[in-house]
């Protein structure tokens, strides 16, 4: 899992976002690094089909909780993911 050479330098903290196929181990979800971002959109994903979504922090003391509940979609809905309150 790639990570943001800026955010494992400093002390502040990054964010990724973990998306899969629902019924898929969440092992094989792809990670997007999306660093300091507050909005991010996802890409290149298949019309009627049910994705899953979590969020995690992260900096150089590691890995933060996952968002929670994971969050279910499909492609068509309109769908806003903010990272950050």
């Amino acid at each position: 899992m790639l990570k943001s050479p800026e955010c494992l330098q400093q002390q502040t903290s990054c964010l990724q976002v973990r998306w899969w196929l629902r019924g898929e181990n969440i092992y094989v979800a792809h990670n997007i690094d999306v660093g300091k971002e507050i909005r991010y959109v996802l890409g290149n994903l298949k019309q009627q089909v049910m994705y899953e979504v979590r969020v995690f922090g992260y900096s150089r003391g590691g890995d933060g909780l996952q968002s929670s509940p994971t969050l279910e979609f499909v492609l068509g809905e309109i769908l806003f993911i903010y990272l950050c309150k």
